[in-house]
């Protein structure tokens, strides 16, 4: 008599392809939920936290408690097997930080094209984040979206600049009026590459984006301090060729 052999699952390969692998972090905390290894694990997902932040929560830093134990739920219910990614799935999670930051500004008005851009900047900054690790320009976001930078500031919640670049507190990059300089100035920034955009953005404040010291760029990009400032100094250099 052969041996018995248990009727297989039709669905058990579906299953297998759909299965997305765990970060290691995750699953470090996963088989010994430690202090050591849960520190770890939120460091890690903290660019996905302050992207939710800003997306859901206008950049509040005052939600940013909130923001972090969204994570953490997110972080305790989350299943590689249902073929999300982590950061998707604690992306998901901060979209309650609509609710609270409506309750915080007293339940403002957003008109509803706003909100649908809203929710369509959302998504995609979601995507690009949990496939290229750091958020998307604002100009990658108006040109797959088909959408002004103006609007997609509007959706972000961002002010409208009044300039298109600021100095930092170091002065890396400097500061520039509206003029033919700004002008120079959006010309190259639209002439960088990914990476070199959001490091024009987070240390001039283009687009309205909140200034970042150095260190948290590097952060964010997966970079060193040191490749941030040798790529601002390249963008310095360019600026400089338009007010020659």
């Amino acid at each position: 008599m052969p041996p018995f052999r248990p009727p297989q699952d039709k669905r058990l390969g579906a299953f297998t392809a759909n299965k997305t692998k765990a970060p290691a972090e995750w699953q470090a905390w996963h088989d010994d939920p430690s202090d050591d290894n849960y520190s770890t694990l939120m460091d890690s997902v903290q660019p996905t936290i302050q992207s939710g932040l800003t997306s859901y929560g206008g950049g509040d830093t005052a939600l940013k408690t909130r923001a972090n134990i969204l994570a953490a739920q997110a972080m305790t219910d989350y299943d590689p097997a249902k073929g999300a990614s982590l950061n998707t799935h604690i992306h998901n999670r901060l979209q309650r930080l609509q609710r609270f930051r409506a309750a915080r500004t007293n339940v403002v008005h957003i008109p509803e094209n706003v909100r649908l851009d809203r929710g369509n900047v959302s998504r995609y900054s979601a995507e690009y984040l949990d496939k290229h690790g750091y958020d998307p320009s604002i100009s990658d976001i108006a040109d797959r979206l088909n959408m002004s930078q103006k609007r997609v500031q509007k959706a972000l919640g961002r002010p409208e600049a009044t300039s298109t670049a600021r100095s930092t507190e170091k002065g890396d990059l400097p500061g520039l009026a509206r003029s033919a300089e700004d002008i120079w100035a959006d010309y190259v920034y639209h002439d960088l590459d990914e990476r070199n955009k959001k490091i024009f953005e987070w240390t001039t404040g283009y687009g309205g984006t909140d200034v970042l010291p150095k260190k948290d760029i590097a952060k964010r990009l997966g970079i060193t301090p040191a490749a941030v400032s040798l790529r601002i100094s390249n963008i310095m250099t360019k600026l400089q060729e338009g007010v020659a």
